[in-house]
């Protein structure tokens, strides 16, 4: 049973990748702000079948690094729903309705196709689709601005917390922390970090056997750029 399991979750998920694979979109994030409030984007199918789509805005936050989603008004996608031919493409208009007045607005829309047909062995019906972020800045300048703390768990663990106290979010991944200065061997390496939204945190635990140091080192790719720096202890 094992075996046969094994072997449809390896099939489904091939299916996913190709399905994924069929529908391509020409921006990886959208920005918008009050002199450019409406921004257009290309949804390209790449099957020879015709799909029905359904597109989805949410006001996005983050809870601990976990993505929170919620329903929104105030950034609208349109239209909703279309049909696109195969090799063809459908414009998607993306327009925000009210500008922030502090920090900037984060939110993603979801694409999915509108499946149309049922595995009726498990009654489940399965959608494909992807997500892109849009971020909304308000009217003044905005940046992101990161602290890193850690607090010990127990003998052998640390928790770090990397705080963006900013405005803006950044991209944060490639994390390597390591208890000395030389970061060529990192006592660890943190799982992928796509985005950290302003004032939002990211937390994690780190294996590392040391009594309470004075300070750990990190190298993360920030916004795009490699940074190094260290990592002091938290209250």
């Amino acid at each position: 049973m094992k075996t046969h399991a094994s072997i449809t979750a390896a099939l489904v998920i091939a299916t996913l990748t190709r399905a994924n694979a069929a529908l391509q979109i020409s921006t990886k994030s959208v920005s918008l702000d009050a002199t450019h409030r409406i921004e257009t984007v290309e949804v390209s199918n790449l099957d020879d079948d015709a799909k029905v789509l359904q597109v989805h805005a949410n006001h996005w936050t983050q809870l601990n690094g976990k993505d929170v989603l919620e329903t929104t008004d105030n950034l609208l996608a349109i239209p909703r729903v279309f049909s696109v031919a195969g090799h063809a493409k459908q414009i998607v208009r993306i327009a925000v309705r009210a500008i922030p007045d502090g920090a900037e607005d984060s939110y993603r829309v979801n694409v999915a196709e509108v499946a149309s047909k049922v595995q009726t062995n498990r009654r489940v019906q399965i959608q494909f689709g992807f997500s892109f972020p849009v971020f909304v800045e308000p009217k003044f300048i905005v940046a992101p601005r990161l602290s890193w703390t850690f607090t010990p768990v127990d003998a052998g663990h640390v928790r770090v917390t990397i705080q963006n106290t900013g405005t803006a979010h950044t991209k944060v991944d490639d994390v390597a922390i390591s208890t000395g200065i030389d970061l060529r061997t990192p006592n660890f390496k943190s799982p992928q970090l796509e985005y950290l939204l302003a004032h939002q945190a990211w937390s994690f635990n780190v294996p590392l056997k040391v009594d309470r140091p004075h300070a750990l080192a990190y190298q993360a790719r920030i916004g795009g750029k490699t940074v190094s720096g260290t990592i002091t202890p938290g209250p």
